[in-house]
């Protein structure tokens, strides 16, 4: 007997309650985000999970992404450094390669996350005007 397709919203409550487990069996923060960013949904038998926290604000298991910094482009793809706030309130940084054609799909680089902390820095910019005459 064929087994009847699942709606989006089961599919979505199968996705949530894999991503709770995930973090629940983890022994700490930065093991349960290595964990999800190295998972692969068994609902979306071809979705990576880290590609779900890859766009400023996207939500997975309690981390939400805050920045994104986007490297230099290379011949095919670019790097780009996810950061990431955890339940905690702790931050965390990984890779993944941006495909710049249709043909190069994206690609984690970075599958375990460090613990990063913001620090803020002052430029000074030297610059050369004209003299007024007096």
């Amino acid at each position: 007997m064929k087994r009847p397709e699942l709606t989006r919203e089961e599919r979505d409550e199968i996705e949530e309650a894999e991503v709770r487990e995930i973090v629940a069996d983890a022994a700490d923060e930065h093991s349960a985000l290595r964990a999800l960013l190295s998972s692969t949904s068994s609902v979306y038998g071809w979705d990576d999970r880290w590609g779900d926290l890859r766009s400023v604000g996207d939500e997975l298991g309690g981390f939400v992404v805050v920045e994104t910094v986007e490297g230099d482009d290379r011949r095919w793809s670019r790097a780009v450094a996810v950061i990431a706030r955890g339940p905690s309130g702790a931050h965390y940084r990984w890779s993944y390669d941006h495909g710049l054609t249709e043909m190069q799909d994206d690609s984690l680089l970075d599958g375990d996350p460090q613990l990063v902390e913001q620090h803020e820095e002052t430029v000074v910019v030297k610059t050369w005007r004209a003299a007024s005459a007096s």
